[in-house]
């Protein structure tokens, strides 16, 4: 459980100037006031945020902080505001198995010093190895086994991690730039907490910082980004239909995972001696459909919507 304890306090010192006798800002203006500081005021807050609790980092881990690198254009900033701090840090990436390769490709060349936690498990085959279900917007586990750490990489550290709160509402409700862990647990920095995109990308410019080429690749009709944020293919809270036609491979991926999961758990009961929930959907075809949709009209739905006759009727497919 996060707590939030010195969250108002920290919001509190994010503007100087006096506020009206009479009037009482809500948490939200509070966030709107911090995330409207110029960008100049933001790099030095990160930069004392750091160094303050440097002392606290030391006492957890002797390497200092654990610098949670994803290699995507957040983890650009909060690495280079580690080194401009001077503070003891470690970089980790921890592997999810469906990153982009291009951003892993992207990590290895520019942050060699970054070491890669690889998972005993790839995600796609925890996906049908034990009954779990795919991953969906109701019941997210790959994060917290994957993106958060297995039980090799999970301890008491002091993480600095790149979450933004202007990137959800959820984000605004649960992080600031110092969330307290479980107590005797370790604690979170976040440097960027309050930093908008723009500030991003005008951040990366000021300091020459290079970033995935992934971001450069813009809409043929429109011209716009195609890529404001780097996450798993086939997240939930992505745009699974445009990751499978980007990276086809990892859509056989994910084809070939759902076929497995039910031709290993179909028929068998679960705990409670009742039918899996995914047999609703009759195939492996039709529970692919159901969750690329997250919806299923039935018993009967079989998902020839999304995928042609010839994709899902690749009974033979293997892992390779």
């Amino acid at each position: 459980m996060l707590r939030r304890g010195a969250r108002c306090a920290t919001l509190g010192t994010m503007n100087e100037q006096e506020l009206l006798p009479t009037f009482h800002p809500s948490e939200q203006d509070m966030v709107n006031m911090a995330l409207a500081q110029p960008l100049e005021r933001k790099i030095e807050r990160a930069i004392m945020l750091l160094k303050h609790w440097e002392p606290d980092a030391l006492k957890l881990d002797p390497r200092g902080y654990w610098v949670a690198d994803s290699f995507g254009k957040d983890s650009d900033c909060i690495v280079e505001l580690t080194k401009m701090a001077g503070v003891a840090h470690h970089c980790e990436h921890n592997l999810t198995t469906i990153d982009p390769p291009e951003l892993i490709w992207y990590g290895k060349r520019t942050r060699p010093g970054t070491h890669i936690n690889k998972p005993k498990v790839p995600l796609l085959k925890m996906l049908w190895s034990v009954p779990m279900g795919p991953p969906n917007r109701y019941s997210r586990w790959c994060c917290a086994k994957y993106k958060e750490g297995s039980k090799e990489t999970k301890g008491i550290y002091a993480r600095v991690i790149g979450i933004r709160i202007e990137e959800s509402v959820n984000r605004s409700k649960l992080w600031s730039e110092f969330v307290q862990r479980r107590e005797n647990d370790g604690f979170y920095i976040c440097p960027v907490a309050y930093w908008t995109e723009a500030d991003v990308w005008a951040f990366h410019e000021l300091r020459g910082l290079d970033h995935c080429p992934l971001y450069d690749e813009k809409d043929i009709d429109t011209g716009k980004r195609v890529f404001h944020r780097l996450g798993c293919i086939g997240c939930p809270y992505g745009n699974r239909e445009r990751d499978f036609i980007r990276w086809p491979k990892y859509k056989l991926m994910w084809q070939r995972s759902f076929q497995k999961l039910f031709e290993k758990w179909q028929g068998v009961p679960n705990r409670y001696g009742k039918p899996r929930s995914f047999e609703q959907n009759k195939t492996w075809q039709g529970y692919l459909a159901w969750w690329m949709e997250e919806k299923c009209d039935g018993p009967a739905c079989q998902g020839a919507e999304l995928f042609s006759k010839h994709e899902l009727g690749d009974e033979n497919a293997n892992d390779e």
